[in-house]
């Protein structure tokens, strides 16, 4: 059983959560659909379901977090991966071109629907379908399927999902909230352990390639560069991997680093361990905070932009609107630590330097600016680092986190799906006390902390345990 034996050497706590259900088979005719970043954790998981009689794999990756060795190697396995997971266009918006897949992969499901719909009344007759999501795009085109053909509803109730992100979460809740979630799905992203510990993770194994970006920026290794050796970074957003970055960067003594996030300023704290996805309007806020360099009133981002040699972008969302890159200085370096390439408006620059395929580089934009903000010199250039996608992929995923690292998103996702399938012919409340048992085991061996979320059609419900 190779993936099992990875799984024990690498991955001891999805190892725990593999053994916990009894290496029990998945029901004939599962077909599990992953859109997910294709990395070494991905395998050993996804070989990890074929041993476990999951046949009908189909995977789905993102060009910026794709491994190439990975992704050949799950090709030559035999596993159905969609060749769109190394599409790249530069001139075009990656959530536009990653939306042309999910329709491809959304199309198959349909067609599984309708055989649920269509199959006799024997419950092995009809396939079960998984969806693993990585940031909602996939389980919200399903939902959006389900709720204009009411027909394929019968179908859907052999159907759950995974998501595991803090913006695919926030994706769906929307759903939720208003009653329109017609899909159980599993929320993996706010569970009490992963946020507390998986996201000062990421900040740790990001900061080298911040700081790797700064130094030969600074060099001059990699363009002009308004990078200096006392220089000033900004970065939007402030939850908990903002939050550690600036941390970093004030450490260096020779980089000063503010944090703006709007929605800061209508918490009662501003130290929130939700890596600055808040969901709310980010126009609304009023009041300031000045507090250990945090700005939080809209009219604060404007001269803030103007002085900032570096900005980062951390807020899970489009912290950078095309509409503010004229304040920009000349030679101002841009990094993104989350969220495909929307954060920092990454399309809009690369729409101005010739066309290419390749995400894996550094893009050195002259910024078409409106004359009326352009501080008197037209011919500024900006450096982008990684075509703006996450620094956390950079290099091709040399520096993504060894599976050691990552285990406990993967531990997580892979107990709910096993979980569920064992107890997809009992109650929710069957399926509730079966987490609470598999939970507790895994607080008793002290590897984590349980924060078991379901949202389910018109109901968010949470188990919350604790050591």
């Amino acid at each position: 059983m190779w993936a099992a034996s990875r799984l024990r050497e690498f991955m001891p706590v999805a190892d725990l959560a593999y053994r916990l259900t009894g290496f029990k088979k998945f029901p004939p005719n599962t077909h599990i659909f992953a859109s997910q970043h294709l990395l070494s954790t991905v395998a050993l998981m996804l070989e990890s379901f074929r041993e476990r009689s999951a046949e009908r794999i189909h995977v789905l990756g993102k060009c910026y977090s794709t491994h190439p060795d990975v992704f050949s190697y799950l090709r030559q396995r035999g596993f159905d991966v969609n060749p769109r997971s190394v599409h790249f266009d530069s001139h075009e918006a990656f959530d536009d071109g990653f939306d042309v897949s999910t329709q491809d992969v959304c199309a198959r499901i349909r067609d599984l629907l309708e055989v649920n719909t269509n199959a006799g009344s024997r419950r092995e007759d009809k396939p079960l379908v998984v969806i693993m999501d990585d940031g909602g795009m996939l389980l919200e085109k399903v939902n959006k399927m389900l709720l204009h053909t009411p027909a394929l509803s019968d179908g859907a109730r052999f159907m759950f999902g995974v998501e595991q992100t803090s913006s695919g979460w926030q994706r769906l809740q929307k759903y939720d909230n208003s009653g329109s979630l017609v899909l159980p799905v599993y929320n993996v992203a706010r569970s009490f352990a992963k946020l507390k510990y998986e996201s000062p993770l990421i900040s740790h194994f990001t900061m080298p390639r911040v700081l790797s970006n700064i130094t030969q920026t600074r060099n001059g290794q990699k363009g002009r560069s308004a990078v200096g050796v006392s220089s000033k970074a900004l970065i939007l957003g402030g939850g908990a991997i903002g939050m550690n970055i600036q941390a970093h960067l004030n450490e260096t003594g020779v980089i000063e680093a503010k944090i703006f996030d709007p929605n800061l300023g209508k918490s009662s704290s501003i130290n929130k361990n939700e890596g600055g996805q808040h969901g709310e309007d980010a126009d609304a806020a009023e009041d300031t905070v000045t507090e250990n360099g945090i700005f939080t009133s809209s009219t604060d981002l404007e001269p803030l932009l103007e002085e900032s040699d570096i900005i980062i972008g951390a807020s899970g969302k489009c912290s950078l609107h095309e509409t503010k890159l004229p304040l920009l200085k000349d030679g101002a370096l841009l990094l993104s630590v989350s969220s495909s390439d929307r954060e920092l408006s990454a399309p809009s620059l690369r729409c101005n330097v010739s066309q290419t395929n390749d995400w894996n580089q550094r893009f050195r934009v002259p910024l078409v600016c409106d004359k009326s903000r352009s501080n008197g010199n037209e011919r500024r250039t900006v450096n982008l680092a990684y075509s703006g996608f996450p620094l956390t992929f950079e290099d091709r995923c040399s520096n993504a986190g060894e599976p050691n690292e990552m285990q406990l998103t993967m531990g997580s996702s892979f107990f709910r799906q096993l979980v569920t399938f064992e107890c997809r012919r009992s109650s929710l409340i069957h399926f509730m006390l079966a987490c609470l048992c598999g939970a507790t085991c895994v607080v008793h061996a002290h590897l984590c902390i349980q924060f078991v979320n379901v949202l389910c059609p018109s109901a968010l419900l949470s188990i919350y345990l604790c050591l």
